[in-house]
């Protein structure tokens, strides 16, 4: 008997909810916290004279039909209208008219519908938001994180062959990693030890359905497929985690939430051979500030920028001034900082360097829009930037433009996340996000997946503070025998 035969009777149910399962897990919720820069236009609010995305169209009723089962399930409620609004209508009335159990209130049902829209564009960064949820987004420009208190990032990565054909090929998969962006300072998830990169597999011994668990398997159970017991256990053991697991919605919503005091996270990690568990602290919010500063010895200037946020800019001007005239250098630390407003990193560039362009977005139709930086630079002297896998989206903006103004790159490859995505607040408080664009430097090099390479690489496995003591050697011409000037 061949895998295919038997997976079609020992499997049909797995199959079956499989299916449903990641119908579901598309279906994301808004743990992207600031991260990648949600809220570079700020909040759109819908226009309640413009936009009418939840609104039910009303379509004038047609002539009734016969109705051969005694009720109108065959009735064309569309009044002869064509277009996805006429087929909104006419599930819409059938279920409200026939539905045996009765349906929920239309707010739920808009909901469940513009979810499902949302979802159907098949792009893990566009996600409904209930109001909830889009309550939690809003908080978070504000700097306050319930949860873990870290950004995340869904990425996408191809197992096998997608087009295998042949019986002893096994079919290839997509598996939806919840990638860790950055740890925010003082949150559970710095304090657990969480780093860039971390792929979060199970929340609290839940499995986080992100592939196809049976497609997955397909080798271990092919291997098996002539011993009946060994093939009906592994496909139980595949039920089982398929019932017990969160779609990428509930274990995101859960990782931004304050209900639970405590998170047990099994973690897959770069060049770790086996899972890790961490165990992350829940009791209070993560409070971040945008900026921080402070003087290091050699009259060198120290800012690190956590949050592109509508304040940053201020703070940055704020914290310049703040060093004084006999400032010799500035170290910028962009380490673990996921991004945020793309406007808010242009008027950051605009202290620091003289540049034109922060970099471009790339909308709908190839359409091209520079990230266009007035300057308001002050400074002279040298600038070197720290950087690291946690260093993402607007901040790796930034750390191009710097370092091609002149400034070195000190640390480790950038994250590469290059989208731009926006949120969309409705007038229920219910909202959404969707991708708008891609972004690109200013040179037009993408850094999506590939991120931006520093110029001074920091060793695996090296002391935290080397990458600071080695931004301090540049800028007092200790390494590398690189004076100054030539920073």
């Amino acid at each position: 008997m061949t895998i295919s035969t038997r997976g079609i009777v020992a499997g049909a149910a797995l199959t079956a909810l499989t299916a449903g399962t990641f119908a579901l897990g598309m279906q994301l919720g808004p743990g992207h916290s600031l991260g990648h820069n949600l809220f570079h236009h700020q909040v759109a609010q819908a226009d309640s004279a413009h936009n009418k995305s939840l609104q039910l169209v009303s379509f004038p009723s047609g002539a009734a039909k016969a109705k051969p089962l005694g009720f109108d399930i065959d009735t064309d409620d569309t009044g002869g209208a064509d277009g996805p609004g006429a087929t909104f209508q006419e599930v819409y009335l059938k279920l409200k008219r026939n539905y045996v159990e009765g349906v929920p209130d239309d707010s739920i049902l808009a909901h469940g519908a513009a979810s499902a829209m949302v979802a159907s564009l098949g792009d893990p960064q566009s996600r409904f938001l209930e109001p909830a949820q889009m309550q939690e987004l809003k908080d978070e420009i504000r700097g306050s994180y319930q949860g873990i208190g870290a950004t995340t990032l869904i990425r996408s990565l191809q197992h096998g062959d997608p087009k295998a054909t042949k019986e002893n090929e096994i079919p290839g998969y997509i598996e939806y990693r919840l990638t860790v962006v950055a740890p925010l300072p003082g949150s559970p998830a710095e304090k657990a030890g969480l780093l860039p990169g971390d792929v979060i597999t199970d929340i609290n011994g839940k499995w986080v359905a992100t592939y196809d668990p049976v497609t997955a398997a397909a080798k271990d159970l092919k291997a098996v497929q002539n011993d009946p017991v060994a093939f009906n256990k592994l496909a139980k053991d595949i039920q089982k985690k398929i019932d017990s697991a969160l779609t990428l919605t509930l274990a995101e919503n859960q990782l931004i939430s304050d209900n639970s005091k405590s998170f047990v996270l099994t973690v897959s990690r770069s060049g770790q051979d086996k899972p890790i568990t961490l165990t992350l602290d829940n009791s209070t919010p993560t409070q971040v500030t945008p900026v921080a500063s402070k003087s290091l010895p050699g009259n060198i200037g120290y800012v690190k920028i956590t949050q592109f946020t509508d304040t940053a800019a201020d703070s940055l001007g704020s914290a310049l001034t703040g060093f004084g005239t006999d400032t010799k250098g500035l170290i910028v630390d962009l380490r673990n900082s996921p991004g945020g407003l793309l406007d808010a990193g242009a008027a950051i560039a605009g202290k620091l360097t003289n540049a034109k362009s922060l970099g471009i977005v790339q909308l709908k139709g190839k359409k091209e829009n520079s990230i266009a930086i007035t300057s308001s630079k002050t400074i002279a002297y040298p600038i070197v930037v720290l950087v690291n896998h946690g260093t993402a989206n607007t901040a790796e903006l930034l750390a191009d433009t710097l370092q091609r103004s002149g400034a070195k790159l000190v640390g480790e490859k950038t994250f590469g996340d290059a989208t731009d995505v926006s949120p969309v607040a409705l007038r229920d408080g219910s909202g959404f996000t969707m991708t708008v664009g891609q972004l690109f430097t200013a040179s037009h090099s993408s850094f999506s997946e590939v991120g931006i390479k520093p110029d001074v690489v920091t060793q695996p496995g090296a002391a935290a503070d080397e990458p600071l003591n080695q931004a301090i050697g540049l800028l007092s011409g200790q390494v590398a025998g690189l004076p100054p000037t030539h920073v």
